[in-house]
């Protein structure tokens, strides 16, 4: 009789008991891969720098780069990121929400203001977007023209930010009575309001008026821009001089308490506030029209998104959103009743979006979801998790999560989700934020000294894995005397082979190669069995026998 764990060996399922658990699924399998036919040791980490954030404890962290440069953002809240969708985009600007700071409303930055004037960036920052003055101008005839063709007229005028953007335009002025051509109009009460300029760089104004534009099209039409020191403005423009009708009549500021910010690959930014959920103009981050929000049931947590689907984990039924375009996107309640227990759990994975609920991890892919940890783990041993606690990111295909009940209950889990049969790889340390650098395919990881670690990077300095078996039951007691470990090279110092007999631990042996070796006697017979290997070098097999030739055959 012997008892062999040999590849494919799969990952921790802790919905069984230790002795019902298949034959090659561990109780423990830790900083490991199950790859390649082997217990693979995960590379070592890679410590890098350490980051200030003065009188604070880091809870978000982003690396944004800048040509040869690179700069890593940190954050006292927990902050979504995006960057600017505008791929050639000479400010290299980027968009944030979660930041308590200014009021907590959504912010972005750009070069050189996110570096300028320190080191623990993002230095400078401004709230996202602008909103439309409350004021309307004041339009008043200067001068007739001599064209006996009358037309009604009114202005409006909107703000202009440092990097153009613009904002809705004003209410309009009074009806006005000039000449068609060759009139002069003075606009006045063209002021900026101390709301709007708050934490914003407003420095134009663009004035603009009614008419029917070459198209036959009445709109409003642009016809100056002058700078915020300036009240008044003449226009003595003739209709044939207007040509650019006003773009943001429906553009709005994003909502002030907008969280959990992200960035379709189609250049539409989405985030949400209570049970709305809001989507920008497309490649214009700071414009967010009312019409395009749609709502739910029930207050909002997260929003995941791939291919042209959206997940959005509430605090009951999740909704689906399909589209690439804001105007005609549609949306559906699903029948699946999972609530999202943390905003930080919600990863999108390319190929679909992950989050974790009270009974496991939800995945939805294609125009659906499901509870893809259901033959994994169960409600009660979830819970033992905290699940509200956990953060997690995308490695190389990978989910990977971090979850914390007190300072000394806390770990971190591999799953993969396009094989969720190979259930959980347990890690040995906890991290209180990470971030994917998606140029390198680096995970970044920062613990609670601030201190940087690259997750996975270190193939010389392996990490040291850990697999012990499921608990063997026999028909009836057995006395294994033979064992034998098959590592990847000749010889492993650094292994360590443990063999359990009826609960209690029997034998432990410090591995020097792939020799056969000997159990002691003194063992005894035992009903149940059980093996636990620690290695930093792959492993393919792991047997014991009752002796040498049963091993050996």
């Amino acid at each position: 009789m012997y008892i062999k764990l040999a590849t494919p060996l799969i990952g921790e399922f802790p919905r069984y008991a230790s002795v019902k658990l298949p034959d090659n699924s561990a109780v423990v399998a830790r900083n490991l891969r199950l790859s390649n036919g082997l217990i693979n040791p995960l590379n070592g980490y890679v410590q890098g720098a350490t980051l200030a954030l003065t009188g604070h404890s880091i809870s978000s962290i982003h690396l944004w780069r800048v040509g040869n440069d690179s700069y890593w953002l940190r954050f006292a809240d927990v902050v979504n990121v995006v960057h600017s969708p505008i791929a050639d985009d000479s400010y290299r600007r980027i968009y944030w929400t979660g930041d308590s700071r200014l009021d907590g409303a959504p912010k972005y930055s750009y070069t050189p203001a996110v570096y300028t004037g320190g080191s623990e960036y993002p230095i400078n920052y401004y709230k996202l977007g602008i909103p439309a003055p409350t004021s309307a101008p004041i339009a008043s005839l200067t001068s007739g023209g001599d064209n006996p063709n009358d037309e009604a007229r009114v202005y409006v005028y909107t703000y202009v930010g440092k990097l153009g953007e613009e904002s809705a335009p004003s209410p309009a002025s009074t009806f006005l009575i000039v000449a068609h051509d060759g009139s002069t109009v003075t606009v006045s009460g063209l002021i900026v309001d101390s709301a709007a300029s708050t934490g914003r760089e407003i420095e134009y104004i663009r004035l603009y008026r009614s008419a029917v534009g070459s198209n036959g099209v009445a709109d409003f039409y642009f016809v100056a821009q002058i700078a915020i020191a300036s009240t008044t403005y003449a226009d003595s423009k003739t209709t044939d001089q207007l040509a650019e009708a006003l773009p943001s009549a429906t553009w709005d500021e994003p909502r002030s308490d907008m969280q959990g910010l992200g960035l379709t690959g189609y250049g539409v930014a989405y985030g949400f506030s209570g049970k709305n959920i809001c989507f920008s103009q497309p490649y214009l981050p700071y414009a967010w029209p009312r019409d395009y929000e749609l709502t739910t049931d029930d207050p909002i947590v997260a929003i995941g998104a791939y291919d042209n689907y959206f997940i959005v984990g509430t605090t009951g039924r999740p909704s689906m959103i399909t589209g690439v375009d804001p105007t005609y996107f549609s949306q559906q309640e699903l029948s699946l009743i999972e609530a999202c227990v943390s905003a930080r759990s919600m990863v999108s994975m390319g190929h679909s979006a992950i989050y974790a609920s009270p009974n496991g991890l939800v995945m939805a892919s294609g125009g659906t979801a499901i509870l893809i940890t259901e033959n994994i783990i169960t409600q009660s041993e979830w819970l033992l998790l905290n699940p509200s606690s956990i953060h997690a990111y995308e490695n190389r295909g990978m989910y990977l999560f971090f979850w914390k009940v007190d300072s000394n209950n806390k770990g971190g889990m591999l799953f993969d989700p396009r094989h969720p049969e190979e259930g959980f790889i347990s890690l040995s340390r906890w991290f209180v934020a990470g971030h994917r650098d998606i140029l390198t395919d680096t995970l970044w990881l920062v613990d609670e000294n601030k201190v940087l670690y690259s997750f996975d990077d270190d193939p010389v300095n392996l990490l040291s894995a850990t697999y012990k078996s499921k608990v063997f039951s026999l028909p009836k007691p057995a006395q294994f005397l033979a064992g034998r470990v098959l590592s990847q090279s000749n010889a492993d110092a650094t292994a360590t082979l443990k063999v359990y007999a009826d609960g209690v631990l029997r034998y432990t042996k410090t591995l020097t190669g792939n020799s056969a070796f000997r159990l002691p006697q003194s063992t005894g017979p035992a009903r149940t069995w059980q093996v636990e290997l620690t290695s930093k070098d792959p492993v393919r097999e792991i047997c014991i026998a009752e002796n040498m030739r049963e091993l050996q055959n």
